[in-house]
């Protein structure tokens, strides 16, 4: 029930910069109705980066981070 501007979504890369990531979509998981999936837009900057560390935020309470590999 909430609106999108209450989510928000950022990615951190190895040397700390700090990247806020347009969200695309929030959906239900098939079969998982209480578990959304969130869509977000990896900007340019990060083509080539390596580990990114990426979280999502709800009203500024942020989520545990993911470690992802950006090639």
């Amino acid at each position: 029930g909430e609106a999108w501007s209450a989510i928000t979504a950022q990615a951190q890369d190895s040397h700390n910069a700090v990247y806020d990531l347009p969200i695309e979509t929030i959906k239900d998981v098939p079969d998982y109705t209480w578990i959304k999936q969130v869509t977000v837009k990896l900007p340019e900057e990060l083509k080539g980066s390596g580990d990114v560390s990426v979280s999502i935020s709800l009203r500024g309470v942020a989520s545990n981070s993911a470690l992802i590999n950006i090639q």
